[in-house]
């Protein structure tokens, strides 16, 4: 249905026609005087003898005028004569009505029919194609274009239909070109595009399809879309095809790239940098981007994403190659890594501790940082938690304020440390591995078996998880790092002893004295429900004996360092040696004074015996 509250421009332009043409036309009728030496059959002119506000009328031949206006300047009359020219005209020039203001040769405005079209302009070069507006000083279609539309000084539609040009200076330069604004530019590279558009002071789409909104705006791919102003040096620019640049001083350079926001931008294919400050773009060492990188997001307050198939989602967060880095101010710097959570009102990486403006920041490769101010900044390291750390490699630091410095050490629970190599943290603020309960390993190794508090370690056969053991380490409190094996044989777990891993102090005294004074008992533990019976010392009486062989754990209970207790032993078997090596020589030394005593009188007894021998023999031989 029409609309009826207004009139279109081809509208007013025929309206203005028909006015002037009736004006025109009535003219001899409101004072009517024959030209003076005029031939006899030319056509009458109108006119006033004092030379102002003049009126003439010729009907003369093909070419009908109507002039209005004062005689001032030279006009060839029909038969070859000089008359005065009117300033202002209306004539039908081979049957094409035009209303020229002006002195003829320096019109101000010519207004024209031709063939559908309209023509309000100072222009000479109108009246050659159909359904055009021109409208302006200057103002002109093309040779050969329909449908176009020029509208302002000096403004064009050059050889494209159904062009639109608007504003000072502007240029729509292919078919169903559109460009409005003052000094703006939609002319395109090659004759063949077409369906630009460019609103704006200076703004230039110069691509197939491609649409720049905004004061020195720039679409320069095909299909893209600026939209945006100038910021000092920098416009609005969608330059790779398929690509859209919206906000002050946004950018795009790839492909297919999106940047939404002031002054963000995206620099490679498939990038998309989302808010104020966002950069989605791939850094480079010698100054040239890393051609093949794609499929980066950067959403957020001055977002950066640098890397191949980076995601920066939050306010200035980073985002490296194939990195995610999600919350305020996230870090994840190092190639494949994860930082999920906010660092607070912090810019820059710090390794301070809480409360010290510590980052969210997962900078090693294959990293993963998730918590507020979480660190994961070792290889393959992982901090889970509110100010979790994680800085050994392969390390894994789980729960607040857990730290794992030690490479492959795990520490798990509130505040919870493991900082050494390979080392296992659980729990709360702990230092050393506990686990309550048991813990099964690969279905036949039992850790933490409770079964008369002692067996801490148990391997079973496979298929048996029961008593059928294999080997254990017991009895921790009583006899100290014990392996059993199975079918009873018994030994020892091997600890270090190299000197030269040792700091070497004074002698260790205790002996004989001490191991006498130490009372042995039977007993059983209360929670023991077997009643399992061991034999032992108490560490309350142990601990008036060897103080430094008792120590409190963090339970509560004394425990027993058993090394004092055995190399007590080992010092009372020496003195028992040294005792008995002391008596030995004394009997030796007794009983060889003894024997040389039985000697000499054994000797005396065999020197007696042979002088009684000797007399007997003599007696013998006297009765003979």
């Amino acid at each position: 249905m029409r609309r009826l509250n207004g009139f279109s421009l081809m509208e007013m332009m025929i309206v203005l026609l028909i006015t002037a043409i009736i004006a025109a036309a009535t003219a001899p009728m409101i004072n009517r005087k024959m030209l003076e030496n005029q031939a006899a059959n030319t056509t009458p002119w109108v006119y006033t003898s004092d030379a102002t506000n003049d009126i003439a009328f010729n009907l003369a031949g093909k070419n009908q005028t109507a002039t209005i206006g004062a005689l001032k300047f030279p006009l060839k009359s029909t038969n070859g004569s000089d008359v005065n020219k009117p300033a202002m005209f209306i004539k039908t020039a081979a049957g094409k009505p035009q209303i020229t203001f002006g002195d003829g040769s320096n019109n101000l405005i010519s207004f024209a029919a031709n063939n559908n079209s309209i023509y309000l302009t100072k222009h000479s070069n109108i009246g050659k194609k159909s359904n055009n507006v021109i409208i302006g000083a200057g103002a002109k279609p093309g040779d050969s274009n329909d449908y176009a539309i020029a509208i302002g000084a000096k403004s064009t539609t050059a050889s494209a239909n159904q062009s639109i040009a608007i504003g000072n200076n502007t240029t729509a330069g292919s078919a169903s070109a559109i460009a409005i604004g003052s000094n703006s530019s939609s002319e395109e590279t090659k004759a063949s595009l077409s369906n630009t558009i460019a609103i704006g002071g200076n703004a230039s789409s110069t691509n197939s399809s491609a649409i720049a909104l905004g004061k020195n705006a720039t679409a320069s791919g095909s299909y893209s879309l600026a939209i945006g102003a100038k910021n000092g040096e920098i416009a609005t620019s969608a330059i790779a095809d398929k690509s859209i640049a919206i906000g002050t001083a946004s950018y795009t350079t790839g492909d297919s790239a999106i940047a939404l926001g002031n002054g963000s931008s995206a620099k490679k294919a498939g990038a998309i940098a989302i808010g104020n400050g966002a950069t989605a773009s791939i850094p480079s060492e010698t100054g040239t981007a890393i051609v093949s990188a794609s499929s980066l997001l950067a959403i957020g307050n001055k977002a950066n994403a640098s890397g191949d198939q980076a995601v920066a989602m939050g306010a200035k967060t980073t985002a490296k190659v194939r990195s995610v880095a999600i919350g305020p101010s996230a870090h994840a710097s190092g190639a494949d890594s994860i930082a999920i959570g906010s660092s607070g009102l912090v810019e820059a990486d710090t390794d301070g501790i809480p409360g010290n403006n510590q980052t969210l920041q997962a900078t090693a490769s294959k990293s993963i940082a998730i918590g507020h101010r979480a660190s994961a900044t070792n290889d393959s390291s992982v901090a889970m938690g509110a100010n979790a750390k994680a800085t050994g490699q392969y390390s894994t630091a789980f729960g607040p304020g857990a730290k794992a410095s030690g490479d492959y050490s795990t520490a798990i629970g509130n505040c919870a440390v493991a900082d050494k190599e390979d080392q296992i943290v659980l729990g709360n603020a702990g230092t050393t591995v506990y686990i309550p309960g048991n813990l099964v390993v690969d279905r036949y190794a039992v850790l933490g078996y409770k079964k008369g508090f002692t067996t801490f370690l148990r391997i079973h056969e496979e298929g048996h998880l029961s008593n059928n053991w294999v080997a254990r380490i017991r009895n921790a409190e009583s006899s100290g790092r014990r392996l059993e094996y199975g079918d009873g044989y018994n030994g020892e777990v091997p600890g270090f002893s190299d000197r030269r891993l040792k700091n070497i102090d004074k002698a260790f005294t205790g002996g004989l004295e001490e191991i006498k004074k130490l009372e042995v008992f039977n007993y059983t533990f209360k929670k023991d429900p077997d009643k399992t019976p061991h034999v032992g010392v108490m560490a309350q009486d142990l601990e008036k004996i060897f103080p430094k062989a008792v120590f409190k754990g963090d339970d509560g209970f004394l425990r027993i360092r058993m090394e004092d207790m055995f190399y007590a032993l080992v010092n009372a078997v020496k003195e028992l040696s040294n005792k008995i090596d002391s008596l030995m020589n004394k009997e030796i030394a007794t009983l060889q004074k003894q024997v040389s005593e039985l000697e000499k009188q054994n000797q005396e007894i065999k020197e007696l015996n042979e002088d009684l021998i000797k007399r007997i023999e003599k007696l013998e031989k006297a009765k003979k």
